[in-house]
């Protein structure tokens, strides 16, 4: 182009800046720096509030479960120790031998001793719960009721059961029984 090229370059000097001497050190330095982000941990606070709301909702679910609603107004429960296992009890213990509360004709008086492990459940019979759970074996309840009743009984043979002092289990058997019960209702035995 027949320009002096030291001209051009003093100019481009001038307007750029003059090149700058390159260190050893400048060498390994990147042009724009690196940002390296730090490795953080799990999100603790997270975890331990899960762990809260799960242990909140089990401690709500056992006591709504274990809970029994409150019994009817027109019904007793008399048997409260009933859910405790004796201290020290045999295989299979003799149903101890507690009198029946006299019946009225109002009345249905229900006592059940277990010999074996059965699970219970009294309910009205409109449907509200009076007692759900198992008995032990040598545990007995009683209940004295002033309404119709539904008796379910998961392992009849391992109880012994009285209704107004007579037994409505036929003997020998194995399979969960329903029972109606009511004051004034014939009971059979």
């Amino acid at each position: 182009m027949g320009t002096d090229p030291e001209a051009l370059v003093r100019e481009y000097d001038q307007t750029q800046g003059a090149p700058r001497a390159i260190s050893a050190a400048d060498v390994f330095e990147p042009a724009t720096p690196i940002k390296i982000r730090e490795r953080r941990g799990p999100n603790w606070s997270l975890a331990m509030i899960l762990a809260l709301a799960v242990l909140v909702g089990l401690v709500v679910y056992h006591l709504v479960s274990s809970s029994s609603p409150a019994s009817p107004a027109g019904s007793r429960h008399v048997g409260a120790a009933a859910h405790k296992p004796a201290a020290t009890h045999p295989a299979h213990p003799a149903p101890t031998a507690t009198p029946a509360p006299p019946a009225l004709a109002n009345e249905v008086v229900i006592q059940l001793s277990a010999t074996e492990a059965c699970w219970v459940q009294l309910t009205t019979a409109s449907g509200v719960q009076i007692y759900q759970g198992t008995v032990n074996p040598g545990s007995s309840m009683s209940w004295t009721e002033k309404q119709p009743v539904s008796l379910v009984l998961g392992n009849p043979a391992g109880v012994s059961l009285t209704v107004n002092g007579k037994n409505p289990i036929q003997a020998g058997q194995t399979n969960p029984v329903t029972l109606s019960l009511g004051p004034g209702q014939p009971v059979a035995g």
